[in-house]
Parts: C-alpha cells; structure tokens; sequence
C-alpha cells in the first residue's frame, strides 16, 4: 500500500498550540496518515484580505505537496472576523481549489464547515454567536457555513457540516473551549473523532 499523506490548511483551530496538541496529536497516535503537513497558520483566513492568508500561500509560496493524497481545507471563520463578504470567500476558495486540484492531482479533498464561536467580529462593539452575528460586510458565519457546503457539492468533494457534527454552542462552550473561540482538549477529542472517521472513508 502506498503511503498515505494528508495536508491541513486552516487557521488556529488546525494547529497545535490549543487543546494539548490540537487534532493532529490524535490524528497522528490513530496512525491514520503515514505524514502530515500542517500549513495552518493562527489569525489566517483564506482569502487576501486577511493576514498570511492561504490565498498567498498557494499562489505565491507554493505550499503544498504534490504526493499528497488527501487535503484538508478547514476556513472561513476568519473571512468572517476580518469582514470579507462570502461571495469573495467563494472566488477565492475556487481559485486555491483549481490550483491545488491542478498541483496535486492524487489527493481527495475535505472541506469543513465553520465550528461555533462567541465573539466580536472586526468593526462590531459586541460580542455574539458568530452563526448570528453580522460581519462589516454583513455576513453571518452561518453564512460562510452555506458557502464551503455549496463549494463542495459544486465541485463533488467530501465536506462535514462541523457545526452540526459537534454540537458545540453557548450552552455548553465552557466544557469544550478554552475561551469560547479555541477548542480544549476535550473539545478536539471531539473535533477529532469526526474528522479521523471522514478521513478514513476518502
């Protein structure tokens, strides 16, 4: 069997300085992949507007392996911070898929959906349920939810609603966040079980 290989793009939430290690600590003792790149970069979104975004990553750095045989894709939260509009999440997202598609043409994608969050959005003075809460460009992350769900049946890729999968929201944001933004390391044994069983299917 040839060597299975995963790339991660995402923000803080795909990284490994929340949750004791984050997702990939799990990823990596279930053995699921023989290697994984985490490209996740913390503060980023995917599109330009937003700092060391993926956007600049795929199409000026290169970042990514063309052996790679499955690609994780987990944005949209931080489009949302920075107040990006959905509809130039969706341009952007389709730019990096075609390149990524094009550069590594072995890999199966997933995309995953935004995960709850309460806080402020860049430019509102209270904060909220991201899923309710409007951005400067007047978009909820429910928004950005529909947005990675259309993409993918667009492009008949793998997504998982994370919204939904994980249950997470206001009522119960103390057990499994740190700070109501970053999951804990219950939070990612969460996180992680949905993510590994997907993963395991593509």
């Amino acid at each position: 069997m040839k060597p299975r290989k995963l790339i991660i793009y995402g923000d803080s939430i795909s990284g490994i300085t929340h949750g004791n290690g984050g997702y990939q600590r799990i990823l990596e003792s279930e053995s699921v992949f023989s290697s994984i790149s985490n490209y996740a970069i913390g503060a980023s979104g995917l599109s330009p507007e937003t700092p060391n975004n993926l956007h600049k990553l795929i199409f000026r750095y290169n970042r990514y392996d063309r052996d790679a045989t499955a690609i994780l894709i987990w944005h949209g939260t931080n489009d949302w911070f920075y107040g990006v509009s959905v509809d130039e999440f969706k341009r952007n997202f389709q730019d990096i898929y075609s390149r990524l598609k094009q550069e590594c043409p072995i890999a199966n994608f997933l995309f995953l959906t935004p995960i709850f969050r309460f806080e402020t959005a860049r430019g509102n003075h209270e904060p909220g349920d991201g899923f309710e809460t409007q951005n400067l460009s007047g978009n909820t992350l429910l928004d950005f939810e529909n947005a990675v769900i259309d993409l993918a049946e667009t492009y008949k890729v793998d997504f998982v609603n994370m919204r939904l999968e994980t249950k997470f929201t206001i009522a119960n944001v103390n057990d499994f966040y740190e700070d109501k933004v970053h999951p804990n390391e219950r939070g990612y044994e969460v996180i992680s079980k949905i993510i590994i069983e997907k993963l395991r299917k593509i």
